[in-house]
């Protein structure tokens, strides 16, 4: 009904906008460590899957770009994982490979961040993708956080981070979900054992 470039046309501004509605609406998603039916362990959607997850550690994994269109979107779903638990959680966040992160996207990271830290909370974040990683440091988010709070695997983000978390709390814990449980206070009261926090 209409001319072949007019259809091309259409066709290239449809796919552009559905990209842009797409990467504009990042997942966050809460994750923990689970064993794959091959032997393999990784970190999954705790809600999809319905996995235990440790009281003073949320790993969370956000699935897209942090830029200047996905900002509102993430930020919302940062302040409904904040609101579901009753006492501030020490966060380890995941940007995954290929994401990006823009001056934007920066400004949150650090004012989530500041926050965490005014709150006496850990933060850390796991990036490996070399031009992400450029970016937390052009745009001053490695300053904010601390060289020593950006890890290249997600093994490392939780052995650090386990060093700050409450003592009583995980002698209380019968989750016992990370590996690195094992060497906490309480060992003996696990229920199911740990799981590898994995690269």
């Amino acid at each position: 009904m209409i001319s072949l470039d007019s259809a091309i046309y259409a066709g290239v501004m449809a796919s552009f906008a559905v990209f842009l509605w797409n990467s504009a609406r990042p997942e966050l998603v809460i994750t923990a460590p689970t064993t794959m039916r091959n032997g393999r362990r990784k970190f999954r959607d705790v809600r999809r899957h319905a996995l235990p997850e440790c009281p003073q550690i949320v790993t969370l994994r956000l699935d897209g770009p942090l830029y200047f269109a996905s900002v509102d979107h993430v930020e919302a779903a940062f302040r409904r994982i904040e609101q579901a638990y009753p006492v501030p959680p020490n966060i380890v966040l995941v940007l995954k490979g290929g994401g990006t992160v823009d001056l934007a996207g920066a400004d949150l990271l650090i004012r989530k961040i500041r926050s965490s830290f005014a709150q006496k909370r850990d933060f850390r974040i796991v990036a490996l993708y070399p031009p992400l990683v450029s970016a937390l440091h052009r745009y001053d988010v490695v300053e904010v956080l601390g060289a020593d709070r950006l890890h290249v695997s997600k093994g490392d983000a939780i052995e650090a981070a386990l060093r700050h978390v409450n003592p009583a709390t995980c002698a209380a814990c019968h989750n016992r979900i990370f590996t690195e449980c094992d060497r906490l206070p309480g060992h003996g009261q696990a229920t199911g054992g740990g799981v590898p926090a994995l690269g």
